[in-house]
């Protein structure tokens, strides 16, 4: 049934994945931002599903004890409130509360989705991965230039996808970013080089400094170095790699660790990227015999080979769509203690992977994820072939966002 009012004073029952509230008004579900467990606030009903609806926070009644002052840096324009309106950049989430508590909230929300798991156990949720900066970690940052109404402004899209939040500095990105950044925007003439709705990128790197460009890198543009625990590996300016480089080494460190823990003879390290994981397979005490790498980027293939032929590694890599490297390797899959790694984009794995993977034979599957939606409807389709977790861990790669990553390793019961 329709809500018969548009506001309301509700309480605050927790906060869903996402970052926003939940209370409830008549049994329906109503979502709310910038809001904390236990708050009692003013809302205003936005829009109305059959199930659920969607608010606008008026006013805080009753602040949580764990609401702080917003961080320095966060633009937030709190005085739209008048209007009853939050234009903020939907990146930012949790800057209201201490960071130790975003970390709590985290771990229950990704908590919450196992508990809905078949046969869950608790003892499959190890501690947390902390990042050990929540401001000024991100070493890549993606902005969009517009003209509104003859002001040029630079910064993220806001909630609407439309309006362009105009942002000096981010408070997220690292200092050499936002130095880089400042120089640009002072330098006379530059947003004059930008069009309408062009992405500007900034990326950083130890070795490397501060490089940009304008939508896409150029043709041929110089790879990078990333200096991780696994020493100096090499990347291509526009292929993906994790903004967070000191979770990303943990993610690493905990990845070598379940290999040496299971000891497979080969690995197969699917969305490969730039082949940081079988590098990580590489080296361990004892390396799997056979490894073997699959993305459809051909820029980051050819940097994956590059890294493994400097580490003298005996990796494969190969450039095509994930699910192929089964029609090569199915007898090996079948015969040997095979480990299987999967980082997927957000939209997790296509179902033909997933009907591949259950039909191969692998006795473990390492799943990474920054998704846990999509993880959680992957991890049912597999358990029935008997694909079950044995370890899982939230890793807050995204500090002071509403996301974070995930890693789950997983073991065939026969």
């Amino acid at each position: 049934m329709p809500l018969p009012q548009t506001e309301y004073d509700v309480e605050i029952e927790s906060v869903a994945f996402g970052g926003e509230g939940v209370a409830r008004i008549d049994d329906k579900v109503v979502f709310v931002p910038g809001v904390l467990p236990g708050e009692r606030v003013h809302i205003k009903v936005k829009k109305q599903k059959a199930d659920y609806a969607t608010s606008t926070l008026l006013k805080i009644l009753e602040p949580s004890k764990k609401r702080i002052p917003p961080v320095p840096g966060f633009v937030w324009p709190t005085e739209s409130l008048v209007s009853g309106e939050l234009p903020y950049s939907p990146g930012y989430a949790y800057y209201y509360t201490p960071y130790p508590n975003e970390i709590k909230l985290k771990q229950t929300q990704f908590l919450d989705f196992w508990e809905r798991f078949p046969g869950f156990k608790k003892k499959w949720v190890k501690p947390a991965i902390v990042s050990p900066e929540e401001m000024h970690y991100r070493n890549k940052i993606k902005l969009t230039f517009d003209n509104d109404h003859g002001q040029r402004v630079l910064g993220y899209v806001m909630a609407d996808n439309q309006t362009v939040l105009d942002l000096p500095a981010c408070a997220l990105a690292r200092p050499e970013i936002n130095a880089m950044l400042d120089e640009l925007r002072r330098k006379p003439g530059f947003l004059h080089t930008l069009q309408p709705r062009m992405n500007l990128t900034l990326r950083y790197t130890e070795p490397n400094g501060v490089v940009f460009w304008r939508n896409q890198p150029e043709k041929n543009a110089s790879w990078l170095k990333e200096e991780t625990v696994l020493g100096t590996l090499s990347t291509p300016q526009g292929s993906f790699f994790q903004v967070n480089l000191p979770v990303a080494n943990e993610l690493i460190t905990q990845v070598q660790a379940w290999l040496s823990e299971i000891k497979p003879d080969a690995f197969f390290d699917l969305y490969c990227g730039a082949g940081i994981f079988s590098m990580a397979a590489s080296s361990i005490a004892n390396p799997p015999e056979f490894m073997a790498g699959i993305d459809v980027d051909p820029d980051t293939i050819a940097a994956a080979r590059y890294n493994a032929k400097s580490r003298n590694s005996s990796a494969q890599f190969m450039c095509n769509n994930a699910d192929e490297i089964f029609n090569n390797y199915q007898t090996m899959l079948k015969c040997a203690n095979t480990c299987i790694l999967v980082d997927p984009p957000r939209t997790g794995l296509h179902p033909k992977l997933i009907h591949q993977i259950l039909h191969s034979g692998a006795k473990h599957v390492i799943y990474i994820s920054c998704s846990p939606d999509t993880l959680m409807r992957d991890l049912r389709r597999l358990a029935p072939g008997g694909y079950l977790p044995i370890a899982t861990r939230m890793a807050d790669m995204f500090p002071r966002t509403p996301h974070f990553e995930t890693l789950t390793l997983l073991s065939l019961q026969s």
